[in-house]
């Protein structure tokens, strides 16, 4: 069986994209098996090519029945994980190609209103920091160049990429609300 691992840095704040490209490898026959080291690191086996939907999800806190209300209508929870502002979650389910696609939400109000949210909680977390990002390259810079200033070039250009994306999904959903 050959394995390979794909890094894909930053997915949790364009879900969408990642929900693409997973579906795309099944499609090649490389089942996802493990999502691991924070949800960066990738894991799939050469198989069969399959016909399956990623959704990925995220809420600040579920209820009771959240797991139960996909596990009846047989998605698998394939990843989730906690940090500091929501719970991610990637759900999948293998479906039959002469069907309609799956989805989790069928409603595009309710996933814009969620995007709406994920984009606000997410500016409001990374604004500041691009603020003090740039705040920091401005005082090395007048203190004098050294070697230490690429750190905090680094941390602005990664504060910048985040938002970036961020703002991206937001738009793309806001624009796929609008069309449907």
């Amino acid at each position: 069986m050959k394995k390979i691992r794909r890094l894909k840095f930053g997915w949790c704040y364009s879900p969408d994209l990642i929900e693409d490209y997973l579906e795309k490898m099944e499609l090649k026959g490389y089942n996802l098996v493990k999502v691991g080291f924070l949800g960066y690191i990738f894991t799939f086996v050469k198989g069969t090519p399959k016909h399956v939907r990623y959704c990925t999800d995220c809420h600040s806190e579920t209820t009771a029945g959240y797991y139960e209300l996909y596990r009846d209508d047989n998605w698998k929870l394939v990843y989730s994980f906690d940090d500091t502002l929501t719970t991610r979650y990637i759900w999948g389910k293998e479906y039959n190609p002469n069907e309609e696609k799956p989805n989790i939400y069928t409603d595009h109000n309710i996933k814009y209103n969620l995007a709406r949210k994920f984009f606000i909680r997410y500016s409001a977390f990374l604004i500041p920091l691009i603020l003090i990002s740039i705040r920091l390259v401005q005082s090395d810079i007048n203190s004098g160049p050294d070697a230490y200033i690429i750190i905090p070039i680094l941390m602005l250009l990664e504060y910048l990429f985040l938002y970036y994306r961020v703002t991206s999904y937001f738009f793309r959903i806001r624009k796929n609300s609008i069309t449907d």
